[in-house]
């Protein structure tokens, strides 16, 4: 590998440039090499890991439609159409918009800029060869680059552009004042001037930029400054077709973006300010308490700028002191040689400050921020992140960082040091781009899940930003939806989506043909969703709302009749339920629609509730469709008597038989089921049985409400494990891992299977597990060809479980009693939780006689401590053995006639945080802590009743105290 070397001479009464070539060192080159590779493996990392934001969603939406009309969409855009076309052409090429792909397309555009700047570097500064060294290792692991390399946006092809115009410009400029030829590098230049106006407008300011630096070095050269000048007239014409096609709507999109997010413009400090900080540490903060660490590349910066700011002061002064000394030739490469003795050192040192490469860096760098600030005043839009769109100037920027380093090197202390504070910004920078995650409040990847896995083939997603559509493009595809299946997506308007009659008869016609999906931002203050469900509530059933994400709330309606209202007489406290009713009592297990109808009395004083609906068979909730408050779902005006329609989907995978459709309300504060009232120990009310029958026609498994799809079916007899819905973790050991495994036939098998779900430590031992057939009245023998079918499943973890990661497994038993191979199906951790086996603190009534609640657990004492009417009660318990299965514990306040007066209903709670009963270890002690509302009454005059029971069943443990049965509560008294 060479590299050209300039050296200047005189010939003929003028200089003249002599072009040398000579080896580069191996060492250097294999290290240039190597940090390139460097870079591009850094910046191939989790390229799908994070979920797509607003401006990717833009970006696919332009890049998927046709070319015609993706062109008249940009034109309306704050950006060019080329990078869209080019992402157009990619996604033909790969057939797909998955996100992975797409963010390869960037990465790829942006690669190019590693291998640039070490050009760039060489030409600026070709006799200073750590220049490129340093330049190149700031850039690849400057975290705003790496970012913008990843984004599916334009910002990194720009940034390459830049470069590769830049190098175009410079290498022209040398010949010319060499008095070479140099067309080629001319005609370089115009091609990629214009690539880079049509990729992003703010490159205009660069191309300006080294119009001027062009000018001022040819101003005594008109001749061969008219090449220049007719290369621009080119590039000018080349770009006039696309300035006349835009202008107007561009500036109409800039002037309603201005009016719309009203930003205030940034002053200079703060433009400044932002730009360095995002330059050197990127956009993200640290987490807490490493925030700090942001400013080391500021740091950095201003240690850089004081040494440099003192060593050209004292090299200009001992400059002008040497007068004509010495006669000095400037050579391109920027050192002062001496032409007498070559000992110009002092001389060299002020022209490293002042040669013509620092002043075009400079003016590189200066131009485009002027401009930039300036167009922040004149048009005050800057958005979070907003440095991106002067990404381009990043380059000279680490150049002119790279160069100051390098001049300084023989101090090699100061040298070290700030160049390692500019490395510790940038790498905790990338270390946040690869942990922390982004844009979780644009995360749409649940919102399409849903929607895909809940829908029909007529059903409409109802879009009202184009991003929206890019995000369904991108990711519903993935789910397995195909052009064939609904729902399809149907955008309001490319511009801003206003309330009509054109969206009334959108709605219309969605409604007709199946369910209407919308999913609503409501953190702009728009009145679209308002008006929206304003307009549906009185003409169709709502079957989803709920939020997704902390912007956003996804929305499903269907039109169907209401229900007939049946009697029903249940109270909670200030509410009761008047009246119930079901659409069916038949449901396809295929998204099957039921719509509930529920009539409500609301007191006065009636606490706030939420409801839950749950389809329930073998203590199993197969589908459950939550809303609160109690009245939201009224049609009509509220009031004290609303009536709620609500919808409730059958899901793919449900085995065929009799449910039971099951209401509870669920309190406001902790989120718990409440109890009815006078009926203690019942949560749950039965609405009516439905039965759930097999669809007539085969279904596509991306219907299955399943978490996670296997990138493989696993095979076996015929039976294809699709995927599986686990929890997340990490949980408590002694608690239960809740696992549903998704299935689908092939073909009827001809002999009955079982199942086992094994949970394994990283050494593959077993730790937990489960054998059997969770579905009795439905073998696989009874599947048929391309059935779909769910099979839950919990196994329960010991109390003793170490601490750790473990990996979940799922296979098939065969007729021998064979185990066939195991799936993986989820790693999650368990803590285990800390217990204590002396009683360390005694409690503040300690019970005479313990009373013992079956053969598990003896209740030794409790404190009270009452603030304002909330009384704090702490149970100490003493743990026989473990208490399975899982039991919660019930405190009930009854005044002196028997009546309860209030009540908790919690798993067990304690300091440290939950402790299920599952978890508790035979010898421990434990104190958990409970909290009610008391009425306004002596404490004197109530008692607390203190007892365990299971949840499901509402069974409670028999009590007893010195070996007698005392029925199933401990009796405590309340004192002030």
């Amino acid at each position: 590998m060479i590299r050209p070397q300039w050296a200047m001479g005189a010939a003929a009464g003028r200089a003249r440039v002599r072009l040398r070539w000579r080896p580069i060192a191996l060492s250097r080159r294999h290290l240039l090499i190597a940090l390139v590779i460097f870079g591009a493996l850094l910046r191939g990392g989790r390229l799908a890991w994070q979920p797509l934001w607003a401006d990717e969603g833009y970006s696919i939406y332009f890049a998927t439609e046709p070319v015609g009309r993706m062109l008249a969409l940009t034109a309306h855009d704050i950006h060019p159409p080329l990078y869209y076309a080019l992402l157009h052409g990619w996604i033909a090429i790969v057939g797909s918009a998955n996100p992975l792909y797409l963010r390869l397309f960037s990465l790829l555009l942006a690669l190019p800029a590693l291998i640039l700047c070490g050009f760039l570097a060489d030409a600026f500064f070709p006799a200073r060869r750590r220049v490129a060294l340093i330049a190149l290792t700031l850039l690849l692991w400057n975290p705003l680059a790496l970012y913008y390399s990843q984004e599916i946006r334009m910002y990194g092809l720009a940034m390459t552009l830049s470069m590769a115009a830049t190098l175009c410009c410079w290498q022209w400029l040398q010949r010319v004042e060499a008095g070479q030829r140099a067309g080629r590098w001319l005609g370089a230049y115009v091609v990629v001037a214009i690539l880079a106006l049509y990729t992003l407008y703010y490159l205009g300011f660069l191309l300006l930029s080294h119009s001027l630096w062009v000018v001022w070095r040819l101003r005594r050269r008109l001749p061969v400054l008219w090449h220049w000048l007719g290369a621009e007239v080119m590039v000018a014409l080349l770009y006039l077709p696309w300035l006349l096609y835009t202008a107007t709507a561009l500036r109409a999109y800039v002037a309603s973006k201005v009016q719309s997010d009203q930003d205030a413009p940034l002053g200079l400090f703060t433009y400044v300010g932002r730009h360095l900080l995002a330059f050197t540490a990127g956009h993200q903060p640290l987490p807490a308490p490493w925030d700090f660490l942001r400013g080391s590349g500021l740091a950095a910066l201003l240690l850089l700028s004081v040494v440099a700011g003192v060593r050209w002061y004292g090299a200009r002064s001992k400059h002008a002191t040497l007068g004509g000394r010495h006669s000095m030739i400037l050579r391109s490469d920027n050192e002062l040689l001496d032409s007498e003795d070559r000992k110009g050192t002092l001389a060299a040192h002020y022209s490293i400050w002042s040669s013509r490469a620092y002043q075009a860096l400079w003016l590189f760098l200066g131009v485009p921020l002027l401009i930039g600030y300036g167009v922040n005043l004149r048009y005050p839009f800057f958005p979070e992140g907003g440095e991106r769109l002067l990404l381009f100037v990043l380059p000279y920027f680490l150049l002119l960082v790279a160069a100051a380093i390098d001049a300084i090197w023989q101090q090699w202390l100061v040298a070290w040091v700030a160049l390692a504070a500019l490395l510790v910004s940038a790498v905790l920078g990338v270390w946040t781009f690869y942990t922390q995650p982004r844009y979780q409040a644009d995360d749409y990847r649940p919102v399409v899940q849903q929607v895909v896995q809940q829908g029909a083939d007529g059903d409409t997603l109802l879009a009202t930003f184009p991003w929206q559509v890019g995000f369904w493009r991108a990711y519903a595809p993935l789910l397995g939806l195909t052009a064939a299946h609904g729902p399809h997506v149907q955008l309001i308007s490319d511009g801003a989506a206003l309330w009509g009659p054109a969206v009334q008869h959108m709605i219309d016609d969605a409604l007709r043909q199946g369910t209407l999906w919308a999913p609503a931002l409501l953190t702009i203050g728009s009145d679209l969703p308002a008006q929206l469900e304003h307009y549906l509530q009185p003409r169709a059933i709502n079957f989803e709302n709920r939020w997704v994400s902390a912007t956003t709330r996804l929305y499903a309606w269907r039109a169907m009749p209401p229900a007939a209202l049946q009697p029903e007489a249940q109270s909670w406290a200030g509410v009761h339920l008047v009246g119930a009713g079901l659409s069916a009592t038949t449901l396809v297990a295929a998204n099957g629609p039921l719509m509930v109808s529920l009539a409500w009395q609301l007191s006065a004083d009636a606490q706030t509730y939420g409801v839950t609906l749950r389809l329930v068979r073998d203590e199993h909730t197969w589908a459950h469709r939550d809303y609160s408050p109690v009245g939201a779902l009224a049609q009509g005006a509220s009031g004290a008597e609303p009536v709620d329609q609500v919808g409730l989907l059958a899901p793919p995978g449900l085995p065929p038989g009799e449910y039971t459709l099951q209401l509870g309300l669920v309190n406001a504060d902790d989120a718990l089921i409440a109890p009815i009232a006078a009926k203690p120990a019942q949560f749950l009310v039965p609405l009516g049985t439905v039965v759930v029958t097999a669809p007539d026609t085969v279904v596509p498994a991306f219907r299955l409400p399943m978490q996670h799809a296997l990138a493989k079916a696993n095979t076996a007899d015929a039976l294809q494990l699709l995927g599986y819905s686990s929890d997340r973790g990490p949980l408590l050991a002694g608690d239960q891992i809740a696992v549903s495994l998704f299935w689908r036939a092939q073909s009827t098998p001809a002999t009955a299977r079982q199942l086992y779900v094994s949970l394994v430590d990283r050494h593959g031992q077993g730790v937990a597990g489960w054998e059997g057939w969770p579905l009795p009245d439905y073998p696989v023998t009874a599947w048929g060809a391309g059935a779909l079918v769910q099979t839950p499943v919990r196994v329960q973890l010991a109390a003793t479980i170490p601490t750790g990661d473990y990996q979940l497994q799922a296979g098939l038993i065969d007729a021998a009693g064979q185990k066939g191979p195991a799936t993986p199906v989820g790693a999650l951790r368990v803590v285990q939780r800390q217990a204590s086996f002396t009683l360390s603190t005694p409690p503040q009534h300690p019970l005479p006689e313990p009373v013992q609640f079956g053969a598990h657990v003896e209740l030794i004492g409790y404190a009270t401590t009452l603030v304002e009417g909330r009384l704090t009660v702490t149970l100490t318990w003493h743990v026989l053995q473990t208490l399975l299965p899982p039991h919660h514990i019930f405190l009930h306040v009854r005044n002196e006639a028997g009546d309860l007066v209030a009540q908790q209903d919690t798993p067990p709670l304690t300091t440290a945080g939950p402790a299920p009963t599952g978890s508790w270890q035979p010898g421990e002690y434990l104190i958990t802590t409970h909290e009610l509302a008391l009425p306004a009454v002596p404490l004197t005059t109530l008692q607390l009743q203190v007892g365990l029971y299971v949840p499901a069943t509402g069974v409670r443990l028999p009590a007893s105290a010195g070996g007698a049965p005392v029925g199933d509560v401990a009796t405590l008294a309340l004192q002030p």
